[in-house]
């Protein structure tokens, strides 16, 4: 589990890494939870109503839940280090003829203190506790342990304001009409987390995998899914959040 100790390389998934945004709704809850009370409809003060958030530490799931964890991972040989461990799914008989795994355990890694959405695990195991298949993770360049930020709140959301409109969700199932924000942000009170982003999000042709930059997730406070604007932080470039579903 994670305990702030130095990345084992061996930690990672072989699945390949995947920009993954569709963060589990209990990370949504947690983030509003976290933050200090901010009037939507007041944003005076406070860098016009911007507040810094703050991964919660320890595993987010119980501790039995947690004991099964640790068996399987120590029976496949599989590293905790700077895993938090998410969430658990038990696959009944009834879905089983549908999913491949009979316990399904989710991991977000953390480096530095810092979240790195876009390495996000899953792992499957049978019902004896065998490992049956991973997905996600990150095996490129650890960063170094510079964790200081430098773009000020006001900035972020200044940033978020001038960008969030270019947000947008599309496709799906029903091939659905393109969904961007309408609603006006500028009384509406953001947070903004301080994480580790992929460095190939900063071009269209950008090389995924290899290298992790700080980076800010900025968001309305009562709605942490979208619109979303990520911000690189040591250059300001502010990345709208698209996501294109087959």
């Amino acid at each position: 589990m994670y305990t702030g100790a130095t990345v084992d390389p061996k930690i990672l998934s072989k699945g390949k890494a995947l920009h993954i945004k569709k963060l589990p709704l209990l990370w949504s809850i947690l983030l509003i939870a976290s933050l200090a009370s901010c009037s939507r409809h007041n944003a005076t003060g406070m860098n016009g109503c911007i507040s810094r958030v703050f991964p919660p530490t320890g595993p987010l799931v119980r501790s039995g839940q947690l004991d099964t964890i640790d068996a399987y991972f120590q029976k496949n040989h599989l590293s905790t280090s700077n895993l938090q461990f998410l969430y658990v799914n038990n696959i009944t008989a009834q879905q089983a003829a549908n999913h491949h795994s009979d316990y399904q355990v989710g991991a977000g890694l953390i480096l530095n203190g810092l979240r790195v959405p876009s390495a996000n695990m899953t792992f499957d195991f049978d019902s004896t506790g065998t490992l049956k298949d991973s997905l996600g993770g990150y095996s490129g360049q650890l960063p170094n342990s510079d964790t200081t930020g430098h773009q000020s709140l006001g900035n972020l959301r200044q940033l978020f304001l001038a960008n969030y409109k270019q947000c947008v969700i599309e496709g799906g199932p029903a091939n659905a009409k393109p969904d961007r924000p309408t609603a006006p942000y500028d009384d509406t009170c953001l947070s903004a987390e301080l994480v580790y982003v992929d460095a190939g999000i900063q071009s269209n042709n950008g090389v995924y995998g290899q290298q992790l930059v700080k980076g800010w997730i900025v968001t309305a406070t009562d709605n942490t899914y979208f619109p979303e604007v990520t911000v690189i932080d040591n250059t300001g470039q502010a990345i709208p959040l698209k996501l294109f579903f087959p």
